[in-house]
């Protein structure tokens, strides 16, 4: 699946499911699509993971950026970390907002 993308300039990426269980986790690997995807190579992988708990699903997101090679420097550079990090608690809101609300 694609994605349309935005940080700074828009861009976009290709995505590939790499792990499914119903209802347990599902994750994808994305690239960059087109000339710049075969240049950089494999980008982060993405995963949730689903736990049930006592009145509830635990939902855990993490960000798996151990294949990424090419943008790797710059990525530090823009302190890319701490701005996914707070786009993903943000994530995470927004899904507790919308199950609590159905």
């Amino acid at each position: 699946f694609g994605m349309a993308m935005k940080r700074g300039v828009p861009y976009s990426t290709h995505n590939v499911v790499i792990e499914f269980d119903d209802n347990r986790r599902i994750a994808w690997q994305h690239s960059a699509a087109g000339a710049i995807g075969t240049v950089v190579g494999p980008g982060a992988i993405w995963r949730y993971e689903l736990e049930p708990v006592d009145g509830g699903t635990k939902v855990c997101e993490t960000w798996d950026f151990s294949a990424v090679r090419g943008f790797k420097p710059l990525l530090r550079l823009a302190r890319s970390r701490n701005d996914t990090r707070a786009a993903m608690e943000k994530t995470l809101e927004n899904i507790e907002k919308v199950l609590a609300s159905s």
